[in-house]
């Protein structure tokens, strides 16, 4: 099982990729909110997914 905390490490408002980021702004409990990711790191890990080396539980306190 891999746990992975969200923010500032898949939604980096600094990353140190090698390119920049993808950006959406999203609209959650009545505010805009900027998402970033790296689609070389999200690829990544649909990949370990789909070779089922990992499980990667959806966990947060953003939501109810």
């Amino acid at each position: 099982m891999w746990l992975s905390d969200v923010d500032r490490v898949i939604n980096a408002s600094k990353p140190g990729w090698g390119g920049p980021p993808v950006s959406r702004r999203i609209w959650v409990t009545g505010r805009h909110l900027v998402i970033r990711w790296e689609p070389a790191l999200i690829t990544r890990i649909r990949e370990l997914i789909n070779a089922r080396a990992v499980d990667v539980p959806w966990c947060s306190t953003w939501c109810p």
